[in-house]
């Protein structure tokens, strides 16, 4: 689907080159760097809105097809496109009362071979103009002549090609922010948007409307992205106040790269210690995992930060001690072989889940080590608190579910849950325990046999040897754990050990073995 903004901010700005007082040769230039840019964007050909003005100004030529060399050799759809053999670009030819005629562009392949062959003069074009250079002209052009509109929709345009990630170093945007502070188009640029008091307008199109600083801040990936957020949509601060912002926050960060480790290692690790959790060695970097037995099972509390989105993430989950039995197998502290997983905000009252202070967006808890000390402290204080509330929520549901009420179920109906969602709404109700056909397939086969009835096991195993056949492509999983499983099955049935249950955690695990 075509970007009509985009397409319409290109034949606005036709019309202020056409009206800027400017040679023609120099009109020619910005016209070429302009249309280049429709080429970073999902547009169409849209030079017939104001071919008259790109024919005056000498970027776009208009010659009988028949005195393009070896026309008649090419096959071509008229009205349509005529294609070089070389380089793929193409020539627009189109059907008109008084013939047959193609459209090139100064600066195309098709403009250069009718220059070689002496039927247009080849007055040749500049170098394409830099974007942000274009940019910075078209903005100062659209003062000139008291476009607000059209140059805030410009500097929107740039703003959000280059955090977007559409513009980068090919275009000159750098992505380490002392570069970019210093860039003189870009500081020229920002000048005439700061003198023009340019704002986010909700009524231009999102392709070129300001987005959010705040919302920029957070989504952005490295320091560097997020002070050049701060530097194109802060307009009331410096260049300077921006530079000095960024290495405060860099020093503050240097201070706390060790704090972070210090809250969890220690604080953290010494308030799940007294409520009887055993922290696990060997963790991979940026997470840290506990666990603790009870007579269901051992449940398991483990915390990943999040760097790019500034927050740690909680997860509780348990190997339950029935199905560690049908597995054959003694806990052990490997999530890869967790049975039950679910990330500890939703065991939390909706007062706590709703709390912006402490909660990240995105389910996990504020954790920005550029902040000071006393902040992250109090965040791991309110972590600690949550997890206290989420592990009796969490555990004390999942022993209610787990065995009885789970086994009391239709497995058809479970599988169709986690597959489709109640009512086909994709929402799974927690009930089914399971995201996977597969572990609730497996589940049910071994309590079928600890009820004695094979044939109801056997019909469930069928039903994974089916799914498994009608597969092109089989996962990871499926090659090492279900068909060896499968084998052994028809051999031992019952006797066969279940095998790992499916879920990210393993399927992650099982990825870094290939």
């Amino acid at each position: 689907m075509s970007q009509h903004a985009i397409e319409d901010l290109i034949e606005d700005t036709v019309h202020l080159i056409d009206a800027a007082t400017l040679p023609d040769a120099a009109k020619r230039d910005y016209l070429a760097a302009l249309y280049g840019i429709q080429y970073y964007y999902d547009t169409s050909y849209t030079h017939f809105r104001v071919m008259p003005i790109l024919l005056k100004h000498g970027f776009v030529y208009r010659l009988p097809l028949d005195t393009y060399p070896a026309h008649t050799t090419k096959k071509v759809t008229i009205p349509g496109w005529l294609e070089d053999e070389t380089t793929g670009e193409l020539a627009r030819i189109e059907q008109e009362e008084d013939g047959t005629f193609i459209y090139v562009d100064a600066g195309s392949t098709s403009w250069k071979i009718l220059c070689e062959k002496g039927i247009l003069p080849g007055d040749a074009c500049n170098a394409v103009i830099p974007i942000t250079r274009l940019v910075y002209h078209l903005a100062q052009e659209a003062e000139k002549q008291a476009q607000q509109t059209l140059l805030t929709q410009w500097y929107g345009l740039l703003v959000n090609g280059y955090l977007q990630g559409t513009l980068g170093e090919a275009e000159g945007l750098s992505s380490n922010l002392y570069d970019l502070i210093t860039h003189k188009d870009l500081l020229q640029l920002r000048t005439i948007a700061q003198r023009n008091n340019v704002k986010r307008n909700r009524d231009i199109d999102e392709d070129l409307r300001l987005p959010v600083l705040s919302e920029e801040a957070k989504m952005a990936d490295t320091p560097d992205k997020e002070y050049a957020a701060r530097f194109l949509l802060d307009l009331k601060k410096t260049p300077d106040a921006i530079k000095a912002a960024y290495e405060k926050a860099a020093k503050a960060r240097l201070a706390n790269a060790g704090v972070k480790d210090q809250l969890i290692n220690v604080q953290l690790n010494t308030s799940l210690s007294q409520a009887g959790w055993t922290a696990i060695a060997g963790a991979e970097k940026n997470q840290w995992s506990w666990y603790k037995d009870e007579p269901a099972g051992r449940k398991f509390i483990w915390v990943v930060y999040e760097a790019q989105d500034k927050m740690l993430m909680c997860h509780l989950g348990m190997q339950h001690r029935l199905l560690l039995n049908w597995q054959q197998r003694q806990a052990d502290t490997v999530l890869a072989h967790l049975h039950f997983t679910q990330m500890t905000i939703a065991s939390l009252p909706q007062d706590r889940q709703e709390d912006k202070k402490f909660m990240h967006d995105y389910g996990g808890w504020k954790f920005d080590i550029a902040k000071p000390a006393k902040t992250l402290q109090s965040q791991i204080d309110r972590l600690t608190e949550d997890i206290g509330i989420a592990e009796n929520t969490y555990f004390t549901w999942l022993n209610k579910e787990f065995p009885e009420a789970f086994f009391n179920r239709n497995p058809e109906r479970l599988v169709h849950l986690a597959e489709e969602g109640e009512d086909d709404s994709g929402i799974v109700p927690d009930y089914t325990l399971f995201n996977s056909f597969y572990s609730i397939q497996l589940s049910f086969i071994y309590h079928y046999h600890t009820q004695g009835n094979a044939a109801k096991a056997n019909t469930l195993i069928s039903n994974i040897r089916e799914r498994l056949n009608n597969k092109q492509r089989k996962s990871v999983y499926e090659t090492k754990c279900l068909e060896p499983f499968l084998q052994q099955y028809e051999k031992n049935a019952s006797a066969t050990p279940m095998p790992l249950l499916h879920h990210h955690l393993l399927l992650q695990a099982l990825r870094k073995e290939e």
